[in-house]
Formats: structure tokens, C-alpha cells, sequence
């Protein structure tokens, strides 16, 4: 019986000579970089009737076929009825009296779901990030479990007070120049559950990844996009009082009104809580008498007067609308306004409660002289507008418009070294990291499946001799947060880049902020103002756009006051999250992510071998596995199997494991959490083998450490000099083990 072929869940009519060699591979190892699928040859179908039928009549004259251009589901079965290759995805092309056919399969389904897609396509929905940016916002992002939070951090915009000094002890934080991150485990799910592929690995419940965030990738500042005009009239009169010495501006008509009620039409009632802008343009003309008298004219001063419905506007002149007197909020071109002068009054911001009127008064500069503002003379005239400030808000879907789902994707398989294994009958997807493809993998003697060795290769792949992962920097010429892994083959060329991020690094030089040495994420650029004026601010800061960083935070239990001077408020907080770059260096990420590679690829080892393979080899043929063949003394990580035809001698290609060395090669540690009190720490770690003792170091620059404890079970204990910022790990001398480098402030 032959092999049986389901094209679009129909079976096809196939001939006995028909040959398909399937070829399987996951992610090559040789290639870091690369995700790869299981293919077979191109073989022939013939245009039977029943094949045309299936192919839509493709290829005949006047034919509407879609099968070239869709996705065509195809079924492999071996002869006794076992699946090779389920739902895998065909490209049928026309050869005359015959249909080209090919097959891909394995990864296949989710890299073509997210070809050509972005972060801010459909079917992913981000809208559970957007919010105005305010200061309620920031402190709800301390305090709630939300998918987007602001880590203090300096992104070189104007940060604010943040360094205390013993005047004033608590710092102060502009957030108009923060900006939010969203967390990268959070960003994963919503992208596998859209794309509909079920996942699992023990990576994705480790704090590496779910305590990992990336920075919303533009400067936006907290206003400026969002004015919103409530009040705008250019038709104005002036009544007063029998006392004469206070006038309401009261307009007759608007071009825009969005107020609840304006009684009297003077005062000015808003609906919405919130920062407001008044732009007061005119000319007035004042007079000491009640004639018109060019000798008696008099100088005007504008007031806002907030509440003051049922007031004269005598009274209303004596209830400025702010704490001190409305010259704060106008400024000084409403001080003095000379007759006949022209009027040009932005104010600066002030705060509304739902509900509050505020009205425009008109009186003479010199409280001691009479003041009269002649209501028939033409000359006099206002052009009132009111604004609501309203936040930004910050949108992640229209921001994420440049960042390719299959980078954001890449991105997380080469920061944690993961290789995909797809289930052949749904879309699970498993992830392992390549110290569980090498180190704890279950293993499956292939002995008597060898035939013979073809031949054996020790230049591996794309490495060279320096291998290097490089970030995204501001300054092009920078490397210091990139990383790299040596092989011990001169054979090989010196130095590559093997991985080249998207992510772009801090800078080099970092700054005090919050009284401790951070990194600064550059999403602003500053530059200094020529000559700027005596309330100008000396620094211009420039939003800079596409710059992406990985970022981490650490929670903080002190008291903070976070400002907003484009929005004219103030809040406080007792705990807050600053950053932290803690395992986000690409040295770190080679340290504690490919260290087993490298030890692969040191004096590597690769078999080209002819394998007596069955159909049910391939059939349930697991890469997850380690293969044992004693004609060979080693252990194989089957890279690819090139070609397979039932019944016929196969190719293999094998990378050597060396698990014949001394088994400390493949021991792990890892320390899984920790404890602090005053500067005593206790580290609380996990071994895959049975030490006899580990020590605990920690070092205050990464670099120099100093050795602390020893200790034969967890928890291990030690000590600190003082208060300051640390590194920790554990060692394990006698079998050269090392485990992941954890920081954190005592």
C-alpha cells in the first residue's frame, strides 16, 4: 500500500513510484539566529480528474482557482496509516501533465500567521494599554497590577527636583518626561493567544521574563496634542454696579460653548475637572470720570474671579480666583493695561473642580482713583477663549506600528536562548532553553540504527572565534552593554555578529537620580536655547522616536512627590519602582543563557551518518532528545534528518554533546530568590546535581568579587560591608560551576 496523500482534507490520487523525502529540523544550532521548518522535496501529482477537482480546475483556460494563493492544509500517511505530516502547508505549482508539490511544516503555521505583521495589526489588540497621562495614572501603575507601568528612571528629559538634599529630603519627579513600559510576559501572551498558539516553558515562569518590560519607544510629553476649546466669544460688553469701579466682561453671543450654563452670560461654568488655559485678547479704554475725558484716562488690570455668581462685580474684584490674586494666573500683561492699548493675555494654567464658574473683571490699576470703563465707547472690545488641558494619551497600538511581531518574537527567543518545538497535531508550542536541549535531556540509544559515519566536520555553522550580540545604540559607535561567547577553534575566522538587536541599550555614562546611580533610557535629546529669555527654560528637549528598551524594576518603600508642569499638579507616593538593568547586558544574557552552547562549540564535533530509520522513527521522532550511539562513544543532538524515504538509508546530521567529559560540564545552578534585612542576605538557590559545597560572593561593580559564605543546602547566608547597590552569585569550585548573577539595592 502506498503512502496516502489529503490535500485540502481530500485524498488525492498519488502514483506507488511517487517518492516524498521529508527533511526535519528544528532551529538549527549552528545557526542561533535562524527558526527552521521540516520541508520535503517537490514531487509530482498527476491531473487525474479526481486531482483537478481537488486543485479547483487549476491551470485550466478560464479558471478561478484560489489553490496557488491560499494556504492548502496538507496530510501525509505513511502506508499502514501512521501521520508523517499533519495539516502541514503546500505550494502546488503547474508542470504540464503534472502538479508540483511541496511541503512545510513544523513552525511553519506561526511564522507565516505573523508575516508582514506589526505590534499594531489586527488580530492583536493593545487597547488595554492606552490612558492619559497623568499623575492619578502614574501612581495607579505603584499600586495596581496593570500591563503598563511608569519606572522611574531618567530618559534625559527634564526630570526634576530627584536628588534630595537635607532642605528638602523628599525628591521631586516631573513626570511629563516619563514615559510607560509594558510588561514583556504580558505583550507575549497577547500575541500567542491572537495568533492562537498555545505555549509552555519553564523560561516564562522565571523572573528574568515575567519581571522584564520594554519602554514605550518615543518621548511624549504630558500635553500639547489635547487642547480642547470649552469657551471661545469675540462678542463682548461690560456691565457694572451703581459703585462704577468694577466691571463684568458679559458677552452676547459665542462661536464655541461647551458649558454647562453661563449665568448672566459673565460667568463660566465648566462640566469637567481638570487644568484650564484663558487667552484674553482686546483693548480696553479707562477713565478717572465719569466723562469722556482724554485727560483722565486711566490704566486697567484684568481679574479672574472663581464663584462669584450673585456677586457685584465690586465684591467679585476682592475674590480673585487663586490663593493669592489672579496676577499669578494672568501674568503681567494683565497688570497695567494703558488706554487704548492693545490686550494679548495667554494665562498660565490654573485648576477647575466639576461645576466651578469663573468670570473676567475689569478694574482700574490704581485702587484709589476712581475708575470708569465707558460701555458705549467703541473702542472697547475682548476675544475670549477657554481651554481644558487635557493629558496625552498615550497610545501603544499607533506606537508599536514599526515593530514586526516576528522581531518582538525573535527578540525574546535570543535574549533566553530558546529553541521551538511544535506538537505535530495542534498549535502548542514548547520553548526550551539550550541548557535543557543539552544539559537535561532525556537521552535514546540509536546504536543499532547506525550504519555508518559519512563524514565529520569541526567548523560549525556561522560561529567564529569572538561571537558576538550586539544592541541598538543612540551613539553608533557604542558596544558597552553587548556581549559575546568564545570558541576554541583559530580554524575559525576572529570575531562576528551573530545576533544584532532591535533593542536599543542605555547610555554609557550614567547620573545620579534619587540620590543613586541609574541609566539613562534616551528618549529625549537636549539642546541648549540661544540667548533664552528671563522665564525661558535654558533646554530645549527634543522627542526622540523608535528607540525601544528592555528595562527591569525594583520596588521602593519611600516617600516621593511627582509633579507635572504641563498639567499644573502635584501628587505623592510612599512607594514607587525605579529602574534596574539587572541580566539585561548581553554579557549577562550569554552568561547565564549559552554557556552550554559555547561548550558545545568548543572542539565541536559534527557528524554527517547514515541512520537506519523506520517510519515510526520519524513519525515520533522527538529533537528534544539526546541520542546515544555507542559506534561513536558520544552523545548526538540531532540537528537535521536530510531526506527521509521509507525503506532507504538516511542522513543524519549529529552534533557531538560531549556527555563522556566530567559531568560538572553540565551541572546548574540557579538562584531562585532572596531575602534581605539591614546588610545580612540570605540566597535561596536550586542545584541539578548533588553538590557537596557552594559559596556565596558578591561584588559592588560585577566585575571584582569577593567570596562571602559557604553552605552544603539552601538557603546560603552572608553578609555585606554597608549599604549600597550589589551583586550576587553562587559558585562551586570543585565542579566549575557558576550560578545566574542577581542585583538588587540593601
Amino acid at each position: 500500500m502506498s503512502l496516502r496523500l489529503f490535500i485540502n482534507n481530500q485524498l488525492c490520487d498519488i502514483t506507488a513510484s511517487t517518492v516524498i523525502a521529508q527533511t526535519k529540523a528544528v532551529n538549527d544550532i549552528n545557526s542561533i539566529n535562524n527558526r527552521n521548518a521540516n520541508y520535503t522535496n517537490t514531487f509530482k501529482i498527476p491531473k487525474t480528474a479526481t486531482n483537478m477537482r481537488i486543485m479547483d480546475f487549476m491551470t485550466v483556460t478560464g479558471n478561478t482557482s484560489l489553490v496557488p494563493y491560499q494556504k492548502n492544509e496538507i496530510t501525509l500517511f505513511s502506508d499502514n496509516g501512521e501521520c508523517f505530516i499533519f495539516k502541514g502547508w503546500g505550494m502546488i505549482t503547474d508542470d504540464g501533465e503534472f502538479y508540483n508539490v511541496a511541503i512545510i511544516d513544523g513552525i511553519t503555521d506561526l511564522y507565516k500567521s505573523i508575516e508582514n505583521k506589526t505590534l499594531a495589526d489586527k488580530p492583536l489588540d493593545l487597547s488595554e494599554l492606552d490612558h492619559q497621562k497623568d499623575i492619578a495614572t502614574v501612581k495607579a501603575t505603584w499600586s495596581n497590577d496593570l500591563p503598563y507601568r511608569y519606572i522611574l528612571a531618567d530618559y534625559n528629559g527634564n526630570t526634576g527636583q530627584t536628588n534630595t538634599t537635607p532642605e528638602n529630603p523628599i525628591p521631586v519627579v516631573n513626570i511629563d518626561y516619563l514615559v510607560p513600559s509594558v510588561n514583556v510576559a504580558w505583550l507575549w501572551d497577547k500575541i500567542m493567544m491572537a495568533y492562537n498558539a498555545g505555549y509552555s516553558g519553564s523560561v516564562f515562569q522565571s523572573r528574568d521574563f515575567t519581571e522584564l518590560w520594554m519602554t514605550f519607544p518615543k518621548g511624549i510629553t504630558i500635553t500639547g496634542e489635547n487642547d480642547h476649546e470649552v469657551f471661545d466669544s469675540t462678542d463682548y460688553r461690560f456691565v457694572t454696579d451703581n459703585a462704577r469701579s468694577a466691571y463684568y466682561a458679559n458677552f452676547k453671543s459665542t462661536t464655541v460653548n461647551e458649558l454647562i450654563s453661563n449665568p448672566q452670560n459673565i460667568h463660566m461654568q465648566v462640566d469637567n475637572a481638570g487644568t484650564y488655559r484663558m487667552k484674553i485678547k482686546g483693548k480696553l479704554y479707562g477713565y478717572a470720570a465719569a466723562k469722556q475725558d482724554p485727560g483722565s484716562t486711566v490704566a486697567s488690570r484684568l481679574i479672574l474671579a472663581k464663584n462669584a455668581v450673585g456677586m457685584q462685580p465690586e465684591d467679585a474684584r476682592n475674590k480673585p480666583a487663586f490663593d493669592a490674586n489672579s496676577q499669578f494666573v494672568l501674568g503681567d500683561a494683565a497688570e497695567n493695561i494703558m488706554h487704548g492699548s492693545d490686550i494679548n493675555v495667554t494665562s498660565n494654567l490654573f485648576q477647575l473642580e466639576a461645576g466651578d464658574f469663573i468670570s473676567i473683571v475689569i478694574v482700574g490699576q490704581d485702587i484709589n482713583r476712581a475708575f470708569n470703563l465707558l460701555t458705549t465707547t467703541k473702542g472697547n472690545y475682548l476675544e475670549v477663549e477657554l481651554y481644558r488641558i487635557d493629558p496625552n494619551v498615550i497610545d501603544f497600538t499607533s506606537a508599536f506600528s514599526d515593530f514586526a511581531v516576528k522581531d518582538f518574537i525573535n527578540e525574546v527567543l535570543h535574549r533566553f536562548g530558546l529553541t521551538i518545538f511544535k506538537d505535530k497535531y495542534s498549535n502548542a508550542y514548547e520553548f526550551l532553553t539550550l541548557s535543557e536541549q543539552l544539559k537535561t535531556a532525556e537521552v535514546v540509544d540509536w546504536t543499532r540504527k547506525f550504519n555508518k559515519k559519512i563524514k565529520e566536520n569541526h567548523i560549525y555553522g556561522i560561529y567564529a572565534q569572538r561571537n558576538w550580540l550586539r544592541y541598538n545604540y543612540n551613539d553608533k559607535e557604542a558596544t558597552h552593554h553587548d556581549g559575546y561567547f568564545n570558541v576554541k577553534n583559530v580554524s575559525l575566522q576572529g570575531s562576528k555578529d551573530i545576533i544584532k538587536s532591535k533593542i536599543y541599550a542605555p547610555e554609557k555614562q550614567k547620573v545620579t537620580y534619587l540620590n543613586e546611580q541609574t541609566n539613562v533610557y534616551k528618549l529625549w535629546e537636549k539642546e541648549a536655547v540661544d540667548s533664552p529669555g528671563p522665564n525661558d527654560d535654558p533646554v530645549k528637549y527634543k522627542q526622540l522616536d523608535k528607540r525601544y528598551y528592555f528595562i527591569r524594576d525594583v520596588s521602593v518603600g519611600k516617600d516621593v512627590r511627582i509633579v507635572s508642569n504641563g498639567l499644573n499638579t502635584s501628587g505623592s507616593a510612599s512607594e514607587y519602582y525605579r529602574e534596574s538593568y539587572t541580566n539585561l547586558s548581553f554579557q549577562d544574557v550569554v552568561q547565564n543563557y549559552y554557556a552550554s552552547l559555547q561548550r558545545v562549540l568548543d572542539n565541536a564535533t559534527i557528524i554527517s551518518a547514515e541512520i537506519m530509520l523506520q517510519d515510526t522513527d520519524v513519525i515520533n521522532f522527538d529533537f528534544r532528545k539526546l541520542y546515544y550511539i555507542e559506534q561513536l562513544s558520544n552523545y548526538y543532538l540531532v540537528n537535521a534528518i536530510e531526506s527521509f524515504v521509507p525503506g532507504k538509508v538516511t542522513k543524519c546530521e549529529l552534533v557531538r554533546v560531549k556527555l563522556t567529559e566530567p559531568a560538572s560540564t553540565f551541572y546548574t545552578i540557579e538562584i531562585t530568590n532572596y531575602e534581605s534585612f539591614y546588610n545580612n542576605v540570605s540566597l535561596y538557590f536550586q542545584a541539578s546535581y548533588d553538590f557537596v559545597n557552594v559559596a556565596a560572593q558578591y561584588s559592588d561593580d560585577g566585575k571584582t568579587w569577593v567570596t562571602r559564605s559557604n553552605a552544603g543546602t539552601s538557603p546560603i547566608k552572608l553578609s555585606v560591608p554597608g549599604r549600597a547597590f550589589y551583586y550576587f552569585r553562587i559558585i562551586d569550585e570543585s565542579n566549575g560551576v557558576t550560578s545566574n548573577t542577581i542585583s538588587f539595592k540593601i
